[in-house]
């Protein structure tokens, strides 16, 4: 099967004269004959370039499945298909009338049209006359499922359509009349062996990402996992791939195309996993058939990062108060100095402060806040959330610091206006792939740093680490999931919100770091003591203790 990416000399061509762009391609000479041309053209309706490159990859997709179809050749269908399309029509033909789509003149010439074919007519000017009306909703119903069938197939289609839409004028013909009678043949289709349609991966995904309002970053990762499954099955339609099927998918992507085991599981499986669930519960198929797949992680791939220890959260607090290199550029000497301190009193996820802009920090019930907003950028759910801002920032200077930007992004560079895409989609994506820029400065110069455990985020080590120290400081657990957007746990916790001054209490909990010049260090912990119950224990216990520390 020919791959359904495009080839690499394929692009949109600009028209000289009108400014638009096309899709232009040559047919392959196999096809020439059956397609009645040698190229395709076919406009992409628009003169921005980001818009005409998504409106291609679309046009490419529909134009390949096509061909490939045209390649499978015609197919087979029974006696019982061919009637079951008669009843699709009759059906389509009383669901018009129903909506008062009904013309005594017009359908009486449909009428005559279907009995030239009921009559076999040889007469090329009436045929035409039914291909030009019931013929194109033939069309329509055969290109939908990617039913390719024989001259002589057609006819016979022909011949049923016409009986079945010259039975459901005659209803027509009653209705007008006042007479709702029930129709006594409208049973007399096989409607169970309809040809099913083709579920077309892609085009399936798109709706999906759609409705399931997807975010830009995660159709990007997953648009790709489709593609790959229908160059491994060689087709497209989801509905003739079974578990069987999906399951050897999963083994080549793991043995032969050599990708790991998590990214198998939560990327490929995930993604079509849940496709297929939507497809379930829209009554599109009966039965998911990834849902009870799984993908095997080896031992110690799959285990729970950890927060930062005492010792390397004040590493990084003190190096981001340090001197940062000359030729490191402004925007990210700000993320340095400010970005690790926000994610240590907020426990927020770092792209979701690397993409903070000045309106997104403000006073709200009197206190200052930052505003996580899909507006700016990445949110998780899309759920927007107001931070209170830990005092000890204000007293560093943060909103000095804010106050003295100019208006739009604080930690990375916009993208300048003459170059933003006009599609949203696109905007967002290239928008985010700057601020991510930023986050993945911050994570290499963290790990320059000698924070090079691989068990510790070298920026989610943060949203693990105030969860800790959350707790430590008795701040309740829900205001906790609350201030770094954890999903709500109970369908009650969902009702209200809970505004600045309600969380403000819980970030007060927090015990600050101590700052002495670029100096970060924490508050000793208590020192608790405990009873051992005899003082030889108690002897014991504290030499074993002292034992350890020498021990290192």
């Amino acid at each position: 099967m020919p791959a359904l990416d495009r080839p690499i000399e394929l692009a949109p061509w600009l028209h000289p004269e009108s400014g638009r762009y096309y899709y232009r391609r040559r047919v392959p000479s196999d096809l020439v004959e059956f397609i009645g041309s040698s190229h395709v053209k076919r406009s992409l309706k628009t003169k921005d370039l980001s818009q005409a490159k998504r409106e291609f990859e679309k046009v490419h997709r529909e134009i390949e499945e096509r061909w490939q179809g045209i390649r499978r050749g015609v197919r087979a269908l029974t006696w019982e298909e061919i009637a079951s399309i008669g009843g699709a029509m009759y059906d389509l033909h009383i669901d018009r009338f129903k909506k008062s789509k009904f013309s005594i003149h017009g359908h009486s010439f449909i009428y005559s049209y279907c009995g030239y074919i009921i009559n076999k007519t040889k007469d090329e000017y009436e045929i035409k006359l039914f291909n030009e009306t019931v013929g194109r909703d033939i069309d329509v119903f055969l290109d939908e499922r990617g039913i390719l069938v024989s001259p002589r197939t057609r006819k016979s289609i022909d011949y049923h359509v016409a009986t079945a839409v010259a039975q459901a004028i005659e209803v027509g013909f009653k209705w007008f009349g006042g007479d709702f009678s029930p129709d006594p043949k409208a049973d007399r289709f096989p409607r169970h062996a309809k040809p099913s349609a083709t579920i077309r991966a892609l085009d399936t995904f798109d709706h999906y990402a759609k409705e399931a309002e997807l975010s830009p970053a995660t159709r990007k990762r997953w648009e790709p996992v489709f593609v790959n499954l229908v160059r491994f099955v060689g087709h497209d339609d989801l509905a003739r791939i079974d578990a069987d099927r999906l399951a050897d998918w999963l083994d080549h992507l793991r043995v032969d195309a050599e990708r790991k085991a998590v990214t198998i599981r939560d990327v490929y499986l995930a993604s079509v996993r849940a496709v297929y669930g939507w497809l379930v519960v829209r009554r599109k198929l009966k039965e998911n058939p990834a849902r009870d797949l799984k993908v095997k992680i080896p031992a110690g791939h799959d285990k729970e990062m950890r927060e930062f220890s005492d010792a390397e959260a004040c590493r990084i607090l003190s190096a981001s108060l340090g001197q940062q290199p000359d030729d490191l550029k402004p925007h990210l000497k700000a993320a340095r100095r400010w970005v690790p301190w926000l994610c240590a009193y907020t426990g927020a996820r770092v792209n979701e402060i690397t993409q903070l802009r000045r309106e997104d920090v403000f006073e709200d019930e009197g206190i200052w806040i930052v505003h996580v907003t899909p507006d700016a950028g990445r949110v998780k759910d899309r759920t927007k959330r107001k931070i209170p801002l830990h005092p000890h920032l204000v007293r560093q200077g943060f909103i000095r610091f804010v106050a003295g930007c100019p208006e739009g992004a604080l930690f990375y560079v916009p993208i300048p206006p003459s170059d933003l895409p006009l599609d949203p989609i696109d905007r967002e994506v290239r928008t985010a792939e700057r601020f991510k820029r930023t986050g993945e400065d911050i994570a290499v110069w963290v790990r320059s740093l000698g924070i090079v455990d691989r068990d510790v985020g070298p920026s989610h080590g943060w949203r693990h680490r105030f969860k800790t120290e959350g707790r430590r400081a008795g701040m309740k657990e829900r205001m906790l999931d609350a201030i770094q957007g954890h999903a709500s746990r109970t369908k009650a916790d969902r009702y209200g919100s809970r505004p600045p001054s309600v969380l403000f209490p819980e970030i007060l909990k927090l015990v600050p770091y101590v700052v002495d010049g670029t100096r970060v260090t924490v508050t000793d912990a208590p020192a608790y003591v405990y009873d051992y119950g005899s003082d030889d224990a108690e002897a014991s216990a504290e030499a074993f203790k002292a034992e350890r520390r020498k021990a290192g």
